[in-house]
């Protein structure tokens, strides 16, 4: 039999088909790691979990004497407990699937394991697709402030607590970053500009207003 025939066969449909979303898939290296193959895109594939395994065990009859492949076959094969088949290695495969998204669903890490995963990751070579994944959309700012919004919405903040807001606030410096990140949302703004009437000095109306007005040094004059 032609292995290698079957085995270009099955990477080359898996090329040009279209899978709903709904079905179950695994990232397949056209090359394997153990044999130079790399995480760039143009070797990686989808496949469903039966078609991984039956490709794993055509790159063991095509190369017999690879050990990485002989090794990624037995641990899919389950040594204990017993042997299995591309169906059965698929359905468990889906189920384990299932049941980590489910596990995983609403967890929080502490900031210790977020550090132990962040440093696991380090120098990892990622997929375009997976930065696409993992890229945060851009109005993720402004969905953050709407939900701060939805959540005070309604409420009634006493003269007392709106006292301690002030005087926390008085006096607080803000970070190099913080300020730049404010002028570059006030760049190319065009403000109202407003005169104060007490020295008459002109400026935009939301700062003027904010800052100036109530401090001006010539109000009590």
């Amino acid at each position: 039999m032609n292995y290698q025939k079957h085995y270009s066969a099955l990477i080359e449909r898996a090329k040009t088909r279209t899978l709903l979303k709904d079905i179950y898939t695994e990232y397949h290296h056209i090359i394997p790691k153990c044999m130079g193959g790399t995480n760039d895109k143009p070797n990686l594939i989808k496949l469903t979990a039966e078609e991984h395994y039956v490709a794993h065990q055509l790159l063991v009859k095509i190369y017999p004497k690879e050990s990485g492949l002989i090794y990624a076959v037995n641990m899919m094969s389950g040594n204990k407990i017993g042997k299995r088949n591309n169906k059965s290695f698929g359905w468990i495969r889906r189920k384990n699937a299932e049941i980590a998204r489910k596990t995983q669903l609403g967890r929080k890490h502490s900031k210790e394991t977020r550090l132990k995963m962040s440093n696991a990751h380090k120098g990892k070579i990622v997929s375009e697709e997976t930065r696409i994944k993992l890229r945060k959309p851009r109005n993720y700012t402004d969905k953050i402030k709407q939900k701060i919004s939805n959540t005070h919405k309604g409420k009634i903040v006493s003269e007392e607590t709106r006292l301690k807001i002030s005087n926390a606030n008085k006096g607080r410096l803000m970070s190099k970053e913080w300020k730049n990140n404010i002028s570059k949302a006030l760049k190319g703004k065009k403000w109202e500009v407003v005169i104060c009437p007490y020295c008459n000095k002109s400026g935009g109306k939301p700062l003027m207003t904010r800052y100036h007005f109530n401090n001006c040094k010539f109000k009590e004059i």
